[in-house]
């Protein structure tokens, strides 16, 4: 592609090409694929498996075609165009429209791919579970809702689909129609209207003072328009409203409840694909608000105060969901708490960005590096402990054990996603991973320029160390649960004698192949992503494309045809070389992982010291339940009041009315 500059592109449209409508069509597809479900697959099994594949099938296909217009940009008539609009009836005012950049496309593929693989293995999961027909109706739903969010091109519209993906995924958490599938539906839904009326407030506010929703850089409308204590609100709103969805501690208490509980693909997707719309929402609204390349002094220094705040969100989130899953015991809550803390990783380095400004492109590239590896590694070991649920109706760690025997295709996939998890070389993870430790590297460096005495801030210094032994922990818990279910062990209490299945079906096996392929392929070739998908990305947010990091990342002003993205990962682009000293550096870091892990399996397999629990008392979940019914509580007596004036009015309105009759 010829270099162009950016005042040159342009945005494709209804006028200028048909093709700009093709966001509305990705966003039918998958209510259109539910609507025929719902008509033609209720009875029939073999049609609804059939519709709700190709529906997830035809919709990846759709998005796959638009790679061009949203990454890359076309030439139509003269003009270059990136990115699609299409508008839609304004409601109340306020301007909606759907449309694609290469920030939305990003998530979407993801999103269509890991959803395309979880309903092939759903088709044979589901085969002895109730209420099928309800369950695929409503994976259909979600999915649609879920990419209608990545296709808005403002924050209204992206909030009304938000809901929407909440409500249905809701059904998805209750599958089972348990008391602990409703008590879990309950904290879900619960959190979820929380959150939904923090980003509403925030995006009212926004609109009141700036007059739009559009989700383009409004830095200079937000600098000159809003109160510096509004712009704090607003902030705090959007992290706080999406961040329960993404799984910040503290605000993470529903994903060991609903993950645990809903059916494995459910889970998949919850895990792999739905806490990363949270991810979308903060990356979309803080750069909506501040943007480096037109944010001016006061912005910059809010600007590094959140990126200070979100990196030690994401410290905390990580350590803290590590901790939680090192010590559980059930193989999709440990999972669940694993999701908590590799959000923490994605919130660190959207932190680093916001930290160093114009010169973080390592934080914002290294987080959506991960959240595409996120989504891969994560949805495969759902599916692969699903395989095993699906077989011996266990989930408890303690009562398993030699399983690779059984189902030795599901061992060898978990491998290959706890070796990606764990950032090992020539597996996904480690690229992202790598990335990050950079990104908190450079903001370490990077705080001398804030220290009134030109001192590197040591609490950085502590951030890095903790990414570190967080990693150390995550081989630790993905490790313990392989040897735990796969491998003989002399723990397990009860190992089942007689299974029902012991079977891996050939839906599970493709699905689990596909998306174990493209861990490989993305480990053995780190800088594919970022030549054809991130690196296109990052010319959204404002950066700036002379910066040591960008230019690595991604070098716009590379003739075309040549090689972009010369950041050194697993080798040397340039060269093709594993023995340069950035690459051996970036293993060494490895080397300092498993030594970490070496010392845990020490501690834990002689004296055990993890199969201590925590206690209830320390969990943050223990505490909203505690805080809920003390709010009931203490509202009981209002409630009271309201129905005594409710009997009262009511008897004056009868008395009224029979007088009136007389």
């Amino acid at each position: 592609m010829a270099t162009v500059s950016s005042s040159t592109i342009q945005i494709l449209t209804l006028a200028v090409s048909p093709k700009a409508a093709m966001a509305a069509i990705i966003l039918l597809v998958p209510f259109i694929g539910a609507l025929l479900t719902l008509l033609l697959g209720q009875k029939n099994y073999k049609i609804r498996n059939i519709l709700a594949v190709l529906t997830s099938l035809t919709t990846l296909a759709l998005l796959i075609s638009l790679y061009q217009v949203t990454v890359q940009g076309i030439s139509i008539g003269g003009g270059w165009y990136q990115g699609i609009l299409y508008e839609l009836p304004s409601i109340l005012g306020v301007k909606l429209s759907l449309g694609l950049d290469s920030l939305g496309f990003l998530f979407a593929l993801i999103t269509a791919c890991v959803w395309t693989a979880s309903t092939i293995f759903a088709t044979s999961y589901m085969a002895h579970e109730h209420a099928q027909g309800r369950f695929f109706i409503f994976m259909l739903l979600t999915f649609g809702a879920n990419m209608a969010v990545f296709l808005t091109k403002d924050l209204f519209s992206l909030f009304i689909f938000f809901e929407l993906m909440t409500l249905f995924s809701y059904v998805l958490v209750v599958h089972e129609e348990s008391s602990e599938a409703m008590l879990a539906g309950h904290f879900y839904i619960l959190m979820s209207i929380i959150g939904g009326l923090l980003i509403l407030g925030s995006i009212m506010i926004l609109y009141s003072y700036t007059g739009t929703t559009a989700i383009e850089p409004l830095s200079g409308l937000v600098s000159s328009r809003i109160p510096t204590s509004l712009k704090y609100l607003i902030t705090a709103g959007f992290i706080i409203g999406f961040g329960i969805k993404a799984g910040i501690f503290f605000l993470h208490v529903w994903l060991p409840l609903a993950h645990p509980i809903a059916p494995t693909p459910a889970s998949a997707i919850l895990s792999g694909l739905i806490v990363k719309v949270g991810i979308y929402g903060i990356i979309r609204s803080l750069y909506t608000l501040f943007n480096p390349a037109t944010a001016g002094a006061e912005a910059e220094y809010l600007m590094a105060v959140l990126g200070y705040i979100l990196i030690f969100a994401g410290v905390i989130t990580m350590f803290g969901g590590m901790l939680k899953a090192l010590v559980d015991k059930n193989c999709k809550r440990v999972l669940a708490y694993s999701t908590v803390s590799q959000m923490g990783y994605i919130i660190l380095g959207i932190g680093c960005a916001l930290y160093l400004g114009g010169e973080g492109a390592m934080g914002l590239a290294g987080s959506l590096y991960h959240v595409i590896n996120h989504a891969l590694f994560k949805s495969t070991l759902f599916l692969a402990i699903g395989v095993v649920y699906f077989s011996t109706r266990q989930l408890q760690m303690d009562k398993l054990g030699g399983l690779w025997k059984h189902l030795p295709m599901t061992a060898v996939i978990y491998l290959i996603a706890a070796f990606s998890i764990a950032g090992f070389p020539g597996f996904g993870g480690f690229a992202s991973k790598t990335m990050l430790h950079h990104a908190i590297v450079e903001a370490y460096e990077h705080s001398v320029h804030f220290s009134p005495i030109h001192q590197p801030d040591p609490w950085l210094r502590l951030a890095e160390f903790i990414f570190l032994i967080t990693a150390s922990g995550t081989l630790c818990y993905i490790l313990k649960m392989f040897i735990a279910v796969f491998l003989p062990s002399s723990r397990a209490e009860s190992l089942p004698k007689s299974p029902p299945l012991y079977k891996e079906t050939w839906a599970m096996r493709i699905a689990l192949a596909s998306l174990g392929g493209v861990i490989i392929l993305v480990g053995i070739w780190p800088n594919l992503l970022l030549e054809y998908l991130i690196g296109p990305t990052l010319a959204l947010f404002g950066l700036n494309p002379g910066s040591h990091a960008y230019h690595l990342i991604y070098n716009s002003h590379a003739l075309a045809g040549s090689l972009k993205s010369t950041l050194p990962l697993l080798y040397d682009p340039k060269t093709y070389s594993w023995l340069s000293p950035e690459v051996i550096h970036n293993i060494q870091n490895v080397g300092v992982v498993i030594i970490g892990t070496s010392i845990y399996f020490m501690f834990d397999y002689g004296i055990h010291l993890f199969d201590l629990s925590i206690p209830q008392k320390l969990s943050a979940g223990y505490w909203y339940q505690k805080g809920y019914s003390f709010l009931l509580s203490t509202l009981e007596p209002v409630r009271k009041a309201l129905a005594v004036v409710d009997k009262f009015i009511s008897f004056i309105m009868v008395e009224l009315w029979l007088i009136n009759g007389e």
